[in-house]
């Protein structure tokens, strides 16, 4: 189970399918937004919904979408990988996908 985090500006809610988007496709094809990441670059929408189902399917991720509370626009996500319960580990990343967020 994938907690709701929430700040005063923004709400973070588990990352699904809902989430697919032309939009986040372009965050994944933006090289300055990618610059950091693993991967990049040439996704298209049925390589992000294949990829958002298998992190659904592993308990392991825990992901977050960030969206603004004003609108509710998704601007970003946050992901921990691969979760340790037993030590309380994971890695961090966070992915500002909406350039005037930065």
């Amino acid at each position: 189970m994938v907690p709701i985090l929430e700040s005063e500006r923004l709400i973070c809610k588990k990352l699904s399918l809902e989430h697919c988007s032309d939009q986040y496709v372009s965050w994944l094809n933006d090289q300055e937004v990618y610059r950091y990441l693993e991967t990049g670059g040439n996704y298209s929408i049925e390589l992000l919904r294949e990829y958002l189902k298998s992190v659904e399917a592993n308990e392991k991720i825990l992901f977050w979408a960030i969206h603004l509370k004003s609108n509710n626009e998704h601007i970003g996500n946050i992901k921990i990988d691969p979760v340790n319960i037993r030590h309380g580990l994971g890695e961090y990343g966070i992915l500002m996908g909406e350039r005037a967020q930065w």
